[in-house]
């Protein structure tokens, strides 16, 4: 698969468990939902940001719901910032 917009590190992120352990990679499912969770704190001025992201992900086989909770540094926040904005400035939407 190949996307038409990405950052630096994804070509080399995307190496990680494509080789002899698959296993260090999780894949999530999505779910069939529009939700996503998004929170952004920063404790005081010139203090780090964390951002925290969650998910719902495929149900589990007895139907219980699942999420997938990611926290994100500042810098990683600040890229995903980035790409998001280079992909949705450059198309007419």
């Amino acid at each position: 698969m190949s996307f038409e917009t990405s950052n630096k590190s994804y070509t080399v992120l995307a190496r990680i468990g494509s080789g002899t352990n698959p296993r260090n990679v999780l894949d999530f499912s999505d779910a069939p939902t529009d939700r996503i969770g998004v929170a952004v704190e920063q404790e005081a001025v010139k203090k780090a940001v964390r951002m925290e992201l969650i998910l719902p992900i495929r149900r589990s086989r007895k139907g219980s719901r699942r999420a997938a909770r990611f926290t994100l540094s500042g810098k990683q926040a600040r890229e995903l910032y980035e790409t998001l904005g280079r992909f949705y400035n450059d198309r007419d939407v």
